[in-house]
């Protein structure tokens, strides 16, 4: 029973092989359609869409944390270029949103860098000006 089992199975491998290299035959020729069933779909654009978009950071909302809590003056340039920032990339003006972006960028490090020493100060001063005043 077991050697007739086998044999079956060794002849419905056989089977499938053949019938497997016979289709590659055929697709290999032309005359199948390939295995699968995708369709490539065309995309339709109308005007030009100009180069690729690429995507500038602008700082915006850390802009306006540090013009808020940090440093006035630095946090107010840092907003300037932020919005320079969108309009560049709005305009696709690629070069003028990364100079823009950086100089965000590079402004918004100052003024969180500035305020920090500041309240960095503050607390000093506070310290050595209570143990002064303290009657001891």
């Amino acid at each position: 029973m077991t050697a007739e089992r086998s044999d079956s199975l060794s002849r419905m491998e056989e089977r499938r092989l053949i019938q497997e290299q016979q289709s590659d035959s055929e697709v290999a020729k032309g005359k199948a359609p390939p295995p699968y069933d995708f369709q490539p779909t065309a995309s339709v654009s109308v005007g030009n869409p100009g180069p690729p978009e690429e995507n500038f950071k602008d700082y915006l909302v850390v802009s306006i944390m540090n013009l808020l809590f940090c440093c006035l003056p630095i946090g107010v340039a840092a907003l300037v270029y932020s919005i320079q920032t969108r309009e560049a990339v709005a305009r696709r003006d690629t070069a003028s949103a990364k100079r823009s972006s950086q100089n965000a960028f590079r402004l918004n490090v100052a003024a969180f860098a500035v305020g920090l020493f500041c309240v960095t100060l503050m607390i000093i001063y506070y310290v050595i000006d209570s143990k002064t005043s303290t009657p001891g």
